[in-house]
């Protein structure tokens, strides 16, 4: 079990640095005029990164 937990962590960790590199990319193109109105989809990485984050913290606690 603690292999497992610890693997999906690592999983999840991944995610998380692909969140940033998308929320990266969009800033760049909003910067650059590609995208204006990015509220939404702002909103929305932010959600997914709050749930990423609560999820990585219970099953840190989980494999203590």
């Amino acid at each position: 079990m603690r292999k497992n937990t610890r693997e999906y962590l690592q999983f999840l960790y991944i995610a998380l640095g692909s969140l940033g590199e998308l929320d990266t990319q969009l800033e760049i193109a909003k910067r650059l005029s590609y995208l204006h109105d990015t509220t939404k989809i702002d909103a929305d990485i932010e959600l997914v990164r709050k749930q990423l984050y609560s999820l990585i913290n219970i099953l840190k606690q989980k494999i203590k």
